[in-house]
């Protein structure tokens, strides 16, 4: 999506960026939850994973809420922030790229019907909102 974005124009490109980090923001509560969940069942979890509870918050997690809060303090210099937001832009990309390039068609469809049609269903999902959100969107500008 970032990558797409940059190709339309730079002001998508860092709408589809923002996008991006929300859902990240968005994972914060979502993990702590089904981590919630899955630590409840303690036989489960020895199954599952070594016989190990999962963390609470994944490592990322943490430090994504943690540099989000310094940044919002107003700790960082605005130099810092610009320079850090530019690298944190390309660095996205990487992933993201990253993310593609180990993506194998054969591993997906061995997963099952159930996962491909769950991407299908998520994909389609997505882009009925973009659809809407660039339907409707001028509408409130």
């Amino acid at each position: 999506v970032v990558g797409a974005g940059y190709m339309l124009s730079d002001p998508v490109g860092d709408t589809a960026t923002v996008v991006k980090l929300m859902r990240v923001a968005c994972l914060l509560p979502v993990v702590m939850i089904v981590t919630l969940a899955v630590r409840a069942k303690p036989a489960a979890n020895g199954a599952e994973c070594g016989g190990k509870r999962p963390a609470l918050v994944p490592g990322f997690l943490m430090g994504f809420a943690g540099l989000m809060a310094l940044n919002s303090s107003g700790l960082v210099p605005a130099v810092a922030a610009d320079a850090l937001s530019d690298l944190s832009g390309y660095a996205l990309i990487l992933a993201i790229a990253a993310l593609g390039v180990k993506t194998s068609v054969r591993e997906l469809i061995c997963a099952g019907g159930s996962a491909c049609t769950l991407l299908v269903v998520q994909t389609l999902g997505l882009g009925l909102v973009v659809a809407a959100v660039v339907t409707f969107a001028p509408a409130f500008a």
